[in-house]
C-alpha cells in the first residue's frame, strides 16, 4: 500500500528535480559558464535516484536543496538589510517575493519526499 500512495509524490518530487537541473544545464550551454555543471548533473541524476528510490538519492536531494537554498536565503537577507525593499509597498515586496517563496515550498516538498519515500540504506546483518 505504501508504494502505490508513494509513488505519485516521489514522481513530482523527481519531476521537480529533473527540471531544475535541465534547466541548469540549458542555462550553462547558453552562457557557456559551466561552473553550476556538476550540481545540474547531480540534479538529474538525484531525479533519476527518486524514481528508482535509491538510498543515495535521499543524501543527494537534501544536500543539493542545502546548496541551492543557503546561498539564496543569504541574498533575500542582504536584499533586506541592503534597504532593497525600504521605499516599497507590501504588496510590492509580497510579489517580488512570492517566486522565492514558491521555490523554497518546493525544495522542501523534494527534501521531504527523499526523506519519507525513498529507504534508507539497509545493512547486512551481523551474526
Amino acid at each position: 500500500m505504501l508504494r502505490t500512495k508513494s509513488r505519485v509524490p516521489t514522481l513530482i518530487a523527481a519531476g521537480l528535480m529533473l527540471t531544475q537541473g535541465v534547466y541548469g544545464l540549458v542555462a550553462c550551454w547558453l552562457e557557456g559558464y559551466w561552473v553550476p555543471l556538476p550540481f545540474c548533473v547531480a540534479a538529474v541524476v538525484s531525479a533519476f535516484g527518486l524514481v528508482y528510490r535509491r538510498w543515495w538519492s535521499r543524501h543527494l536531494v537534501i544536500a543539493l536543496v542545502l546548496l541551492l537554498l543557503v546561498p539564496a536565503l543569504w541574498k533575500v537577507w542582504r536584499a533586506i538589510t541592503g534597504g532593497v525593499f525600504r521605499d516599497r509597498h507590501a504588496l510590492e515586496v509580497c510579489l517580488i517575493l512570492l517566486p522565492g517563496l514558491v521555490y523554497i515550498g518546493l525544495s522542501i516538498f523534494c527534501v521531504y519526499v527523499a526523506a519519507r519515500y525513498v529507504p534508507a540504506r539497509s545493512r547486512p546483518t551481523q551474526t
